[in-house]
């Protein structure tokens, strides 16, 4: 069965997407008892960038933000006077 990558701001590469189509059926297999498809696997993956990716993407750049300016805060103890 054929069916279309999912659109996204994301370029995931042929292999990522390949790992998240099996992870994901992998997942509703062990966890629902549920065997899912390529097309049902790929509109998750669409679902998921669309509806709830910007949230993770965002509380990861928020993360980033924080450690960043923690080691700032730690090189400004460094200066000497």
């Amino acid at each position: 069965m054929s069916s279309k990558p999912a659109q996204s701001d994301l370029n995931f590469t042929k292999e990522e997407l390949q790992d998240l189509r099996e992870a994901i059926q992998a997942y509703f297999l062990d966890e629902l008892d549920m065997e899912i498809g390529t097309l049902q696997a790929d509109l998750f993956i669409e679902f998921l960038q669309t509806n709830v990716g910007k949230q993770f993407y965002n509380r990861g750049v928020q993360d980033t933000i924080k450690a960043l300016r923690e080691k700032t805060e730690d090189l400004v103890l460094l200066l000497k006077e």
